[in-house]
């Protein structure tokens, strides 16, 4: 039964070292039947060019020099060419994604992605690392550092945590209708150190598995963000 793992961040959890050592053993993979998607080390912008839409996909494209809407469709257009014929070229295999700029998709998006993965695989997977909030904030304040920004900026600065972005994952994948086979989103805690400790527990009042903030429960007992998919709620 063949299967894709959508790896997609979240981002300081050591992405790109990953994509490096799968693109790095793509031969040691194939010989597993194993394919490290021929998209280049990190797969973001060939997802989010064959999927994103809206006002998100003419802004993101008008960035990088496709101004007109013709170009735009037939960038999407070539993108899930491409993907198909991977796909086509290798039945009965294993694929990998993996982009951290792929949560950045609309919810829709998002779904129709998934879609398009069901076509083709028996199982659809999502894999995430997540980081503690201090954490992240400290590992984003030293690489704004380094691309130049002045004390008075970084002290000034508002940062945005992308836990919220994740949460799609877990209200579509098991109810996107083309992938039957698709297995809930599994979050991973990347800590201080850098190395991902098991699976959070399952949450036994609600299905999305996290920590609430401000719960006062016991962690194995509730989860740590709001999900839309939390029913019932988690105690408080």
């Amino acid at each position: 039964m063949s299967r894709v793992i959508l790896h997609v961040g979240m981002h300081k959890t050591g992405s790109s070292s990953i994509q490096a050592s799968l693109h790095a053993a793509r031969e040691t993979l194939a010989a597993r039947r194993i394919i490290y998607a021929p998209l280049g080390k990190n797969h973001s912008v060939p997802i989010f060019n064959a999927f994103t839409d809206g006002d998100a996909y003419h802004r993101w494209h008008r960035r990088h020099g496709i101004a007109e809407e013709g170009e735009t469709d037939g960038v999407v257009r070539g993108a899930r060419m491409l993907l198909r014929e991977h796909f086509r070229s290798n039945p009965g295999k294993d694929f990998i994604i993996s982009g951290e700029g792929i949560p950045g998709l609309s919810e829709q998006s998002t779904k129709r992605l998934l879609r398009f993965l069901g076509l083709y695989f028996a199982r659809v997977e999502v894999v995430f690392f997540v980081r503690p909030p201090a954490s992240f904030i400290h590992s984003q304040a030293q690489q704004q550092i380094k691309a130049g920004w002045t004390l008075e900026r970084l002290t000034t600065a508002r940062f945005r945590i992308p836990y919220r972005q994740f949460e799609k994952y877990f209200e579509l994948l098991p109810r996107t209708p083309s992938a039957r086979g698709s297995s809930p989103a599994r979050p991973w805690w990347r800590a201080a150190r850098s190395r991902p400790s098991a699976a959070w527990p399952p949450c036994p009042g609600c299905r999305c598995g996290v920590r609430m903030r401000g719960c006062r429960a016991p962690a194995p007992t509730c989860c740590w963000s709001p999900m839309r998919s939390c029913r019932p709620p988690c105690p408080t």
